[in-house]
């Protein structure tokens, strides 16, 4: 796992304020995401995309979309599970 991940993960566990959780929202959405008439946001973490749907689900008390691509080398995999918004997530 790269020293990126490593860190990634850890403060994807943190505890934090609601005030905090909106401002770290903001910048997700401000800097990975694709808006038009949904809010697509792209990470390639697992443990980051966890974050966010929580901190959705904290803040404006809904459950959102989440679409898992899965790429290999030779072979692309795709997951996909719906929820209820049509706010989606990607992960890489």
């Amino acid at each position: 796992m790269s020293f990126g991940s490593q860190i990634k993960n850890e403060v994807s566990k943190l505890e934090i304020t609601k005030a905090e959780s909106i401002s770290e929202l903001s910048a997700i959405i401000r800097n990975n995401a694709i808006m038009s008439d949904e809010i697509k946001i792209y990470t390639e973490n697992s443990s980051i995309a966890r974050r966010i749907f929580r901190l959705i689900k904290d803040i404006y008390n809904i459950n959102s979309d989440i679409i898992i691509l899965e790429k290999k080398v030779l072979n692309i995999y795709k997951r996909k599970s719906k929820g209820n918004i049509n706010g989606s997530c990607y992960c890489k």
